[in-house]
Formats: structure tokens, sequence, C-alpha cells
């Protein structure tokens, strides 16, 4: 884990990208599921990541793979702006997935959206990898069979940063500054219960 947040965002992208298409065209018996020639990704991305962050990194990674010539197959990749809401992304999810022959999903990265647009790739028949969505919830492999993610539920990296402090047996006071929203009052409600 550590070794995949120290990668660039290019190359955590371009990693993500490449086990997502690798989930798409092998089945667990090696067997070749997809004969395309072309892939379609569809990347559900908040306003917010457009321009900055995931956009640029996820065009980055399609020219890393395709220039590399060593998967074989045209990479499309569609992005869709969710504007973090839950009935848009599920709309945007729903049209797409009809419409426009994507092989996959990217994203979202937020959980409460992930969980949505899960539900509807699961029943589309498609796998999903979120780069930022951490519920515990997510990691239900009955409820969620087809999600994946990169980056550790809030409960792992709980655990991750309780045993982290264990190793500093001296330190009497932590402090924890959060986000004053679910999401961080989630993290810290995980990071006092692993404590």
């Amino acid at each position: 884990l550590r070794h995949l947040m120290e990668m660039s965002a290019t190359a955590r992208c371009s990693a993500v990208m490449l086990g997502l298409l690798a989930t798409l065209v092998v089945d667990a018996d090696g067997s070749c599921q997809c004969n395309a020639s072309s892939l379609k990704i569809c990347v559900l991305v908040p306003p917010s990541h457009l321009d900055a962050t995931v956009v640029p990194a996820v065009e980055r990674a399609q020219q890393h793979i395709m220039n590399d010539g060593s998967f074989g197959r045209k990479i499309e990749v569609l992005t869709l702006n969710t504007q973090e809401s839950i009935p848009v992304a599920v709309a945007t999810t729903n049209f797409n997935l009809a419409t426009c022959a994507c092989s996959a999903i990217l994203g979202p990265s937020y959980s409460t959206v992930s969980m949505e647009v899960a539900r509807i790739a699961d029943l589309a028949g498609f796998n999903q990898i979120s780069f930022g969505a951490t519920s515990p919830g997510l990691s239900d492999k009955v409820k969620f069979p087809r999600f994946f993610r990169v980056v550790p539920s809030a409960v792992q990296f709980a655990q991750s940063v309780s045993a982290m402090l264990a190793s500093f047996p001296t330190w009497k006071e932590v402090a924890l500054v959060v986000q004053g929203d679910a999401y961080g009052l989630a993290a810290r409600n995980a990071l006092v219960e692993a404590l």
C-alpha cells in the first residue's frame, strides 16, 4: 500500500487501469472473456477532479499503456462529470452503460456515489474500480461483487494508523485533525475504535 501511495498519480492510474483491464480480459480460470479490439472505460469524476488530478492522470496512463503496445487493444476513455451527486451519477452511469458500450467503470471517488454506481455496474455485468471510495461497506463482496478499489477502507486505514502509533510507546497524546463531515467523522470514529 505504501508503495502505491508513493507512486505518481499517472503511475497509480496506469496500475489501476491495467488491473481493471486485466479483470475485463481474463476470467479466473485464465480464459479470455473479451475479444473486442477496443475497450471503452467510463471515468466518473466530480467537478473538482476534472482538471486538477484524475483526468490528466488517466489520459497520461492511457497514452502510456497505448504506447507500450503490450496490451494489444485500443483503449478509449470517456470522462463523465458526476457533479458529486448520486442521482446525476446514477443517471449518467445508466445512460452511458446503455448507449456507449463501456467495458468498465473507473471511479467515482466518493463512497456514497460509488455504492449506487456499483449496484448498477453489477446488474449490467461491469467491473468498477474506485480511486477514492473508502467506505468499509464496499468491501462486502456479496453486495458489491464487481467493485474494486486502490485505496484502503476507512477501517483498514485506521488499523494501520493504530499499528503505527503503537510503535511509539512514549507518546502520551496524539492530535487528530479530520474533516467536519460524515467522511471525516467516520474516519475519526474508526481510528478511535482501533486505538
